[in-house]
């Protein structure tokens, strides 16, 4: 008995043959993922559909090669982005990412107010707090309204136009079914979490009421079958790829916050049912939800720093080293002078992006004479970093239980040891590396076991 797990990420897709009996991943793959759609305005992030579809393909009829008894596929995807597509699934949008911001511009020529102040200032408040997220610029309510607003001739003249999330569009051209679940559903700003179901309200106030959008699925519901490589395998819904890392390495305990360090910086929980806070609520499995808190730094934020460093090595010494070289180098310098602080480590805000909360405050302070090298530059970072995952813990901290362990995840705290003992510093609380290189696969393969049991 095995399943397949694929992965779509903006950087990659990786799949893996599910072992459900002996809890492991085999025959792992990865490919770079379709690049982004050239396009002469930089809040613009656009991807060709087809193209994700085609790869996704690729793999699942490799991996049918090789599998045996395979009992479904089951797929996470990056969350907030959409397409929209008609009745047979042929796209009239091309993919429109999360790291799209088109919703900050004007909606229409004649007003200068953008998508997200239209919508903060017409989405009734209460519910909006019932959809469990706050509205931010990547969200598909944000970027659809955007779209709808400048594409209303197209609207015009095709009926029944679907919206798809990225999986449910997949999952649509492989099976005919536009489905997809929960935690993807929630992540477009569109949902209505007590209920589990669509909020017309803001479908109609978004300007899309014409669309048709996805049948929300339960984890363990399979939406069709894919007829490949001579064979007809359950597809299963599309879980968001946060939920499923969070389920790869802290699984359903309560007593476990993780901590992610992608691009962006998420800290979360598992709390037992909908709840509003100072934090997002987002649905995850058998009927639980996380605690979140969202734009904490990340991956990102660091690259600020490293490409200042890849720039004077460009410019004074004419060299382009490797990044991974880099990081390399920057915790052999932290590991130096860690034990021996000849001064005060300078205060690194690393509030540097203009859709963060403070982003005006991304600055380097507290510069004194001997203090400003590599080694203390990057800790005082990361000092800075473990202060807002300690923030965002104190916030997650007042639901149910105490949390009694912290986990790691993500490539900015991978043999991160610096990062790791701040963080533990700061909070008390001990904290792990997840020792995953693939969560959101692991989340998939604790699903294809959930699926299996039942």
């Amino acid at each position: 008995m095995s399943f397949l797990g694929i992965d779509i990420g903006s950087s990659y897709i990786k799949a893996a043959i599910l072992d459900p009996i002996h809890s492991r991943l085999m025959h792992s793959h990865r490919r770079v993922a379709p690049e982004r759609n050239p396009v002469e305005n930089p809040h613009f992030f656009e991807v060709e559909p087809m193209h994700i579809l085609e790869t996704v393909v690729s793999i699942l009829d490799e991996l049918l090669k090789t599998a045996h008894d395979v009992e479904g596929i089951l797929l996470s995807t990056q969350m907030h982005g959409f397409v929209v597509c008609t009745q047979d699934a042929l796209p009239v949008s091309p993919y429109i990412s999360w790291q799209d911001s088109r919703s900050l511009l004007p909606y229409c020529p004649e007003s200068p107010e953008s998508s997200i102040e239209y919508l903060v200032r017409n989405i009734p408040r209460g519910e909006q707090s019932r959809t469990g997220i706050s509205l931010k610029p990547k969200q598909a309510v944000c970027n659809l309204h955007h779209w709808a607003s400048t594409h209303q001739d197209l609207l015009d003249r095709k009926s029944s136009l679907m919206f798809c999330t990225l999986g449910s569009f997949l999952i649509h051209q492989l099976t005919g079914r536009n489905a997809c679940h929960i935690t993807n559903a929630a992540a477009t700003g569109f949902m209505d979490l007590p209920s589990g179901a669509w909020n017309k309200n803001i479908i109609r106030i978004a300007g899309c009421g014409t669309l048709r959008f996805p049948e929300i699925l339960p984890e363990h519901s399979a939406c069709g079958y894919y007829q490949g490589s001579g064979v007809a395998v359950p597809i299963y819904p599309d879980i968001g790829d946060h939920q499923a890392s969070v389920y790869g390495t802290a699984g359903l305990d309560p007593d476990k916050a993780v901590l992610s360090g992608g691009t962006g910086g998420i800290a979360a929980r598992v709390i037992e049912g909908f709840t509003t806070g100072e934090f997002e609520c987002r649905p995850y499995f058998k009927g639980k939800y996380l605690s979140t808190v969202t734009q904490l730094p990340g991956g990102r934020n660091m690259d600020v720093l490293m490409d200042f460093i890849e720039n004077v090595g460009r410019a004074i010494y004419q060299v382009s080293p490797d990044r991974r070289e880099l990081w390399k180098a920057v915790f052999r310098a932290i590991a130096e002078e860690n034990g021996n602080p000849s001064a005060p480590l300078p205060k690194v805000n690393l509030q540097f992006f203009s859709t963060s909360p403070g982003a005006d405050d991304g600055r380097i302070a507290g510069i004194r004479d001997g203090n400003l090298t590599v080694s203390s530059l990057f800790r005082g970072a990361f000092d800075s970093m473990a202060d807002a995952f300690a923030s965002a813990l104190k916030v997650l901290a007042i639901m149910e239980t105490p949390i009694k362990q912290i986990v790691l995840t993500g490539g900015i705290f991978r043999e991160n040891d610096y990062l790791k003992k701040s963080i533990e510093k700061q909070t008390g609380i001990q904290a792990v590396f997840s020792g995953l290189q693939d969560e959101a696969l692991y989340g998939l393969l604790r699903l294809s076991q959930m699926i299996t049991e039942k």
